[in-house]
């Protein structure tokens, strides 16, 4: 069963990971509304981590936020390898 768990997981992994380039060239093409998609994505996942080691709830929305825009900002150097 561990193998097939792998699979499903580079499976689903792979497939997010294409969907996230598409979204990436078309912010990149001017359609910066499609930045929110990515947030929505993985701002949860993002937030439950760096919850853990915030002690406020406002410093994790501040370091969640602070990592998007950042990335927003250096979305040009994105590499998809």
């Amino acid at each position: 069963m561990p193998g097939v768990t792998f699979r499903l997981f580079a499976s689903i992994y792979s497939r997010m990971a294409n969907e996230d380039n598409i979204i990436i060239q078309r912010v990149l093409s001017g359609d910066t509304q499609k930045f929110g998609l990515l947030v929505n994505r993985h701002g949860p996942a993002l937030m439950t981590f760096v919850g853990r080691i915030a002690q406020q709830q406002e410093d994790a929305e501040d370091v969640v936020q602070n990592a998007f825009v950042a990335a927003y900002q250096h979305l040009m150097d994105f590499d998809p390898q």
